[in-house]
């Protein structure tokens, strides 16, 4: 999907920590600085598109086409360890406690904050997360013309939490709860 365009970008995916510290990323691997009164590029370490981005203060990591895996480090962008299947379309992160998760169609990892990949149980159709904590992860899997909700306990996902029509798109964590927007005007809420 679009956020924005500018110039010869798209830009795919923004994350905000506070009003002064943002990051926008797109095509041909563009990242931005974003504050309440700026946006500045800066330099990436990747020509491939990002796809996704989370952060926090002081961190970030953003993904995307052919497994472009880059974080925020000391205050630039570096790239991470290769990702270990070739040619995947990234298409969500979420930082952790424990590093950050990863995932894309059929893929999903785990990435340490040593920079080491480990593999989880990959789902078909997951284009969205929500990380409560390493054994509470919520994803959002597309399956023709609707979405279900599913929880990973750190193992394996679980059943079916939830089914409807229509696609689900970011969800985030808020408060005790988590909440999903999407087509249709749906928003679904759990806690």
């Amino acid at each position: 999907s679009v956020i924005a365009r500018h110039g010869s970008t798209t830009f795919k995916a923004v994350c905000r920590v506070s009003d002064t510290e943002g990051w926008a990323v797109g095509t041909g691997g563009v990242i931005y600085s974003l504050s309440s009164s700026s946006a500045t590029q800066v330099t990436s370490p990747t020509i491939k598109d990002l796809l996704a981005v989370d952060c926090a203060p002081g961190v970030a990591l953003a993904v995307g086409a052919d497994g472009a895996a880059v974080r925020l480090v000391n205050r630039s962008w570096t790239a991470v360890t290769p990702f270990p299947v070739a040619g995947a379309l990234l298409t969500a992160t979420r930082l952790s406690t424990s590093g950050a998760f990863v995932a894309g169609d059929g893929f999903f990892y785990s990435l340490a904050p040593t920079g080491v990949w480990s593999k989880l149980a990959g789902k078909s159709g997951l284009p969205s997360l929500v990380v409560r904590g390493p054994q509470e992860v919520y994803g959002a899997f597309v399956s023709g013309t609707g979405t279900e909700i599913f929880r990973f306990d750190g193992s394996a996902w679980g059943s079916s939490l939830l089914r409807l029509t229509g696609a689900l798109g970011g969800g985030v964590q808020t408060g005790g709860g988590v909440v999903w927007g999407g087509t249709l005007g749906a928003i679904v809420e759990g806690r």
